[in-house]
C-alpha cells in the first residue's frame, strides 16, 4: 500500500469515528418535582423543573404552573422561550467536558451568578436497588455540604445528569433527597428525542454581563447580609402609644456551607 493511500484510508477513518462520535450524543428534556418541606411557610412546596440537554452539556429551569406538564417534558419551544426571556431567571448550567458549573442563585429577591465545581459529591454506590417508575435503580449515598444524600438512579439511562447540583452517577438520577427528606428531586418526565440543539444550551443572556463570584463567595456574602438583616430585625421603634420591630426571614438553604 503506497502513502498516499495510506493518508487517505486514515483520513477516512478520522472522518468516520468523529460522526460515528458526534451521532452517539444524545440530547433530550427531563422534568423533575423538587418538594421543599423546611418548615417554612408554605411548606411543604412543590417546583417543577425542565432539564434540557444535548452532549456533555445542559440547563434547567423552573416552570410556572401554567408550564407544567403533568409527567410529560415541556417542548423545546417551551423551552426555549422561558430561557430567552431577557430576565434574570434562575437557571443551572452543566459542562462535563470542562467540569463547570454556573447557576444564578438569589439572596431575598436579588440574583446573583455564581460559579462552581461539578461532581463535588464522592458517590457510594450500595448493591440495594429498587424499580422507580418502571426503572430499575440503584442507591447511592454522599454527604455534600453539611447534608447526607441518598440518590436513585438508572443504568438503563446512560445519562450522567441529574436535578440541581447532582450528577456524576452512571445512569440518570431518578430520585434524590436529603435524608431527612427536607429536599427531595423525583423524575417527572423524560423524552430522548426532542431537546435543545448543544449551540443553544449556555448561560442565558440576561446574565452575559455578569462576573460569576464562587460558591464561598456568594456563601459569605449571603452570612452577611443575614447578619445585617437580624440587626435591622432588632430595631424597635416607638410611637405615642404603640410600638413596632421590623422582622426577616431568610429560607434554610440545601447547602449548609
Amino acid at each position: 500500500m503506497n502513502t498516499k493511500r495510506l493518508i487517505v484510508l486514515c483520513l477516512l477513518l478520522i472522518i468516520t469515528t468523529h460522526t460515528e462520535t458526534v451521532s452517539a450524543q444524545t440530547k433530550g428534556l427531563i422534568n423533575y418535582v423538587n418538594t421543599v418541606n423546611d418548615g417554612a411557610p408554605g411548606s411543604p412546596r412543590t417546583i417543577n423543573y425542565a432539564l434540557s440537554f444535548s452532549g456533555n452539556r445542559s440547563i434547567e429551569v423552573p416552570l410556572r404552573k401554567s408550564q407544567v406538564a403533568g409527567i410529560q417534558p415541556v417542548s423545546d419551544a417551551t423551552f426555549k422561550a422561558i430561557v430567552n426571556t431577557g430576565s434574570k431567571k434562575p437557571f443551572i448550567y452543566k459542562d462535563l467536558g470542562s467540569r463547570k458549573l454556573i447557576l444564578s442563585d438569589h439572596i431575598s429577591v436579588n440574583p446573583y451568578l455564581v460559579s462552581d465545581t461539578l461532581h463535588n459529591f464522592n458517590w457510594d454506590i450500595t448493591t440495594e436497588q429498587m424499580t422507580i417508575l418502571d426503572y430499575e435503580c440503584t442507591k447511592a449515598t454522599t454527604i455534600f455540604r453539611g447534608r447526607k444524600y441518598i440518590a436513585w438512579f438508572a443504568e438503563a439511562i446512560a445519562i450522567p445528569f441529574g436535578p440541581w447540583k447532582f450528577g456524576g452517577l452512571p445512569g440518570l438520577i431518578i430520585k434524590v433527597s436529603d435524608e431527612e427528606e427536607k429536599y427531595k428531586f423525583e423524575l417527572s418526565g423524560i423524552d430522548l428525542k426532542t431537546g435543545l440543539d448543544a449551540a443553544q444550551i449556555i448561560v442565558p443572556d440576561a446574565y452575559s454581563k455578569d462576573t460569576p463570584m464562587t460558591h464561598h463567595d456568594f456563601n459569605r456574602l449571603f452570612n452577611t447580609k443575614k447578619e445585617q438583616l437580624k440587626a435591622k430585625s432588632r430595631i424597635v421603634s416607638y410611637g405615642t402609644n404603640s410600638s413596632s420591630s421590623t422582622s426577616f426571614t431568610l429560607p434554610e438553604r440545601m447547602e449548609l456551607f
